[in-house]
C-alpha cells in the first residue's frame, strides 16, 4: 500500500471533524442531556412531552455525527470504539459505510499519526487542520500532496451549501437581551415559573431574519440528525472519489 492512501485516509480524517466543526457548540449539550434521558430509559422529556422512537432515532444518529471525526480515525487506526455504545442503532451502519470507502486494505493500519478530539480543532498556519500536524512533523514530504487533496475536500464541503433560515442577528439578540429589567419580567414565584432564552428573546420584541447557515449548523438532534448523518456519509464518499490515488 502507498503512502497516498494513507494520505487519502487522513484527509477522510479531517473531512469528517471539519463537517462537525459548524456545529454550534450548544448542540453537543442537548445532544448528550437527550441521550442520557433515552440511555435512562425515561419515558418523557423534562417538559413532560413523551420520548418517541423518531426522538431516538435522531438522538442515535447525532451522537454519530458529532464523533465522525474520531470514528473515522479510530475504524481507519484499528481502535476499539467504545466510545459509542453498541446500543446506538447508527453505530454500525456508519462503521459499515466507512469502511467501505477506506483507502486501506482490510486489517491495514494508518500509519500517519493523528488525533481527533471531540470538536474540530482549527487550523494551523499552513491553512491545514491542526490534526494533521503530527503526520507532517514526522514526514514533511507528503505536504504537497496533502494539501492538494484537502483543497478537494474543501471543494466538497462548500458545494454541501447552506441553508436559508429564520435567525437572530446576534448583536441585535445581545443588545435586545442586555436591556432588559428583570426586576419587572422575573416571575415573582420562581419555584413554579421560570423563564428560558425564548421567553427573554419574546421580552425584548428581538424579531428573527432569513439567514444562511452552514448545512450541518442545522443540526436539531431530535428532528434531522439521520439526514445530516447520511449527508455527511455521502460527503465522505465523495472525496474519497475525488482524491482517490
Amino acid at each position: 500500500m502507498s503512502m497516498s492512501e494513507h494520505i487519502d485516509a487522513l484527509i477522510l480524517i479531517g473531512h469528517g471533524s471539519r463537517i462537525v466543526g459548524d456545529v454550534p457548540y450548544y448542540a453537543y449539550e442537548d445532544v448528550e442531556q437527550g441521550l442520557w434521558y433515552v440511555n435512562n430509559r425515561k419515558k418523557l422529556w423534562y417538559d413532560g412531552n413523551p420520548i418517541t422512537e423518531t426522538d431516538k432515532v435522531n438522538l442515535y444518529a447525532s451522537e454519530v455525527f458529532l464523533k465522525l471525526g474520531r470514528l473515522t480515525a479510530s475504524i481507519y487506526q484499528n481502535k476499539p470504539i467504545s466510545f459509542i455504545n453498541n446500543t446506538n442503532s447508527s453505530k454500525f451502519m456508519a462503521i459499515d459505510s466507512i469502511q467501505a470507502f477506506s483507502p486501506l486494505n482490510e486489517g491495514e493500519t494508518l500509519n500517519l499519526p493523528v488525533e481527533v478530539g471531540g470538536r474540530f480543532s482549527g487550523y494551523a498556519e499552513n491553512g491545514l487542520p491542526l490534526i494533521f500536524e503530527k503526520a507532517l512533523s514526522g514526514d514533511s514530504s507528503i505536504f504537497a500532496e496533502l494539501t492538494a487533496k484537502w483543497a478537494i475536500s474543501q471543494e466538497i464541503h462548500r458545494k454541501r451549501g447552506k441553508v436559508t433560515l429564520p435567525g437572530y442577528n446576534v448583536i441585535e439578540l445581545v443588545d435586545g437581551i442586555g436591556e432588559l429589567s428583570m426586576d419587572e419580567i422575573a416571575p415573582s414565584d420562581i419555584t413554579s415559573t421560570t423563564y428560558d432564552v425564548g421567553d427573554l428573546i419574546d421580552h425584548a420584541n428581538i424579531e428573527t431574519q432569513l439567514i444562511d447557515f452552514p448545512y450541518y449548523s442545522t443540526l436539531r438532534e431530535q428532528e434531522n440528525a439521520t439526514e445530516l448523518l447520511e449527508s455527511a456519509l455521502d460527503d465522505l464518499r465523495q472525496v474519497r472519489q475525488a482524491i482517490r490515488s
